[in-house]
């Protein structure tokens, strides 16, 4: 959905912008990192940065708390098309006003029925719903029904043309969260070795997935 109709993510993604969710959310169902309340905000996002390691995820934080203070989104495809920009800063727009709101409407003890709307679709989100059913939720708690058909047809678009490539030509064909035992606790740096082996393949994968060197040189000046 990040990406303009007919244009799936590009190749190397895994390396440039790894998925991140599924694993953060292991690491809060068994207690290795936590959040309660305001005060464990400092630590939960050290915790994160220290698991996360580099910039090369889709939902690069390690900015936070050291004087830029940005979220950088790493998902979306190169493009020169304005509107895909517009599109994309709206869609990201929308998803950081969104989880202001919900932290506004957790704080609360009351609720208008708008904020109580919002809370249940954000709640929807966590069930074990089709993705499609789970893609309409999303799009209702983001955008106006006049909003969303452009996302939507994205998403439809680009999902069927990931379907049709075999598994070796799909950039989301390695993806893999089952190298993790979750069923004991573990140390945040054992999870962090373990993002970190998951997603740093070596310099010259690295090299090919971008349009220039930058990254290729900062990778090897970390190694």
């Amino acid at each position: 959905m990040c990406n303009e109709q007919g244009q799936i993510p590009r190749t190397g993604i895994n390396k440039s912008a790894s998925p991140i969710s599924a694993r953060v959310n292991k690491f809060l169902e068994n207690g290795t990192i936590y959040i309660e309340d305001e005060e464990d905000l400092d630590e939960f996002i050290k915790d994160l940065q220290y698991i996360q390691e580099n910039r090369y995820v889709g939902l690069n934080l390690l900015n936070i708390n050291n004087g830029k203070n940005t979220i950088e989104f790493r998902i979306p495809n190169g493009t020169i098309n304005p509107d895909t920009w517009i599109e994309n800063i709206r869609l990201f727009g929308r998803i950081v006003q969104i989880s202001e709101k919900l932290a506004e409407i957790e704080k609360q003890t009351e609720c208008s029925e708008e904020d109580l709307k919002i809370f249940k679709l954000k709640e929807k989100l966590k069930e074990d719903i089709p993705e499609q059913d789970k893609l309409e939720v999303l799009l209702e708690l983001l955008f106006s029904k006049e909003e969303r058909q452009v996302y939507r047809e994205r998403y439809n678009t680009n999902s069927k043309i990931l379907e049709q490539l075999p598994d070796e030509e799909n950039p989301f064909g390695q993806v893999e969260f089952g190298k993790v035992d979750f069923k004991k606790k573990h140390s945040v740096k054992e999870f962090r070795d373990i993002a970190v082996n998951e997603r740093m393949g070596n310099t010259e994968e690295i090299e090919k997935e971008t349009n220039y060197g930058g990254i290729f040189e900062e990778s090897q000046e970390k190694q």
